[in-house]
């Protein structure tokens, strides 16, 4: 128990400071960099999310849950051949992704910039997926470490040391960086836990085709929900001004911090586990685990929350822009989406947990053609307003919609709330 403490406190820092960091680079963003440059660096993030899908298909979905299941070579199977279809997306889809964006949203110049922040990113984190998958969370943390905080803090010191010249190109090269060193780190834990170099690894074909049929409903699901999600920045980009797409980039770039935490230092540790004890029957063990995978997003997502409206305002006093302030309500009026989003994982993860995905599926598609409708009315009518009233609203409906579907018992257990502050009792006192 104390080894397993140990880890997840392990992860818990890393991820801790991973969100410090990344928070602290949204707030010296937002005060040193330009209103257009951080405009498009919200563009940049929200391609980017949407082009990790799309290239990744998903697959690790299907993947992952067969990798623990197996050998060493058998996982070396899966590995490579998961890896041959991603050549094949790379020299297919992104070209077609680069061409959308060139012509709509990205100068010319970034492109080539972009591209490389496509590859590493989905590269990096495929391996820190594969390496959570198989229960090894300190390398899968290292990785996410350089991937994530390292290249931050001298990026911040350079650029604040030359004039407080806080520029987007400078930014992405210090970001493509950090990216390739990750990856590099990630090819070496595979290669000490004898996963890389395949030699003599044939690719899988039958495999290959299990795992698009298995993962097509997910990335479906996933691609609709991150078009939802970012679909604002897009809509803001043509009906609105440059300067609205930086005022919800910036609002939406520290709420996400907190989804991104959960996702990390919670869900990407406990939802194997949780699976894994499901499909072996261990039915206490299950149940002890799930309470506090759901406990723990509740906990996390309220206290956040919290603090991120008690502090909102000192920070924006140090960023100094007026046009962040006179807009604070806007980061209120999301917070509160953010806050029920997160809240609502919950019946999204029951769902997934319970394989009920074509439920998953049809959300998806009703929250996206909701958002897309009510997102294009409402900014042409009510601007950065419209846009958190349309993304609040396709929160709530999608929430409802899940809930009728999830094993109810297993949501509203009265345990749910406790499990938590439980767990840490018992591991404080030895109990």
């Amino acid at each position: 128990m104390k080894t397993v403490f140990n880890i997840s406190v392990i992860s818990t820092l890393i991820r801790g400071f991973s969100m410090i960091s990344r928070f602290g680079l949204i707030i010296l963003l937002g005060k040193f960099m330009s209103t257009s440059d951080f405009g498009l660096y919200g563009l940049i993030q929200s391609s980017l999310a949407i082009g990790i899908y799309i290239i990744g298909l998903d697959l690790y979905v299907y993947t992952n849950r067969e990798i623990p299941k197996c050998d060493l070579n058998d996982q070396k199977t899966i590995i490579k051949s998961q890896y041959f279809i991603h050549i094949i997306t790379y020299i297919t889809i992104i070209p077609i992704l680069l061409f959308l964006l060139s012509s709509n949203f990205i100068s010319i110049e970034l492109i080539p910039k972009f591209a490389a922040l496509l590859i590493f990113e989905h590269l990096s984190f495929e391996i820190i997926r594969f390496l959570t998958s198989l229960q090894k969370p300190i390398m899968a943390n290292i990785i996410f470490l350089f991937r994530s905080i390292v290249w931050i803090i001298p990026f911040v010191i350079i650029s604040y040391l030359n004039n407080r010249m806080f520029n987007l190109n400078i930014l992405i090269n210090f970001w493509i960086f950090g990216l390739f060193i990750s990856l590099i780190i990630g090819i070496i834990f595979l290669y000490k836990i004898n996963l890389f170099p395949f030699k003599n690894i044939k690719i899988d074909y039958s495999f290959i085709l299990k795992a698009l049929k298995g993962s097509s409903i997910f990335l479906l699901a996933s691609v609709l929900n991150k078009i939802s999600f970012y679909s604002s920045r897009y809509f803001l980009k043509y009906l609105r001004t440059p300067i609205d797409v930086a005022i919800i980039s910036f609002y939406q770039n520290i709420l996400q911090i907190i989804e991104i935490f959960i996702y990390t230092s919670i869900v990407m540790i406990l939802l194997p586990k949780i699976i894994k004890n499901k499909n072996k029957g261990l039915h206490n063990t299950y149940t002890r685990n799930v309470n506090i995978f759901y406990s723990a997003i509740f906990w996390l997502t309220i206290i956040f929350i919290i603090l991120l409206f008690i502090f909102i305002k000192p920070f924006l006093v140090f960023i100094g822009k007026d046009v962040l302030i006179t807009n604070i309500r806007i980061f209120y009026l999301l917070g509160i989406g953010f806050l029920l989003l997160n809240i609502f994982q919950i019946f999204h993860y029951n769902l997934y947990i319970n394989q009920k995905d074509t439920i998953i599926l049809k959300a998806s598609i009703f929250g996206f053609i909701l958002n897309i409708i009510s997102s294009y009315l409402l900014i042409i009518h009510y601007g950065l307003y419209g846009s958190c009233i349309a993304f609040v609203l396709t929160v709530i409906i999608i929430g409802i919609f899940e809930l009728i579907f999830v094993d109810k018992k297993e949501i509203f257990n009265k345990s749910i709330v406790l499990s938590v502050p439980k767990y840490v009792y018992k591991i404080i006192f030895n109990k």
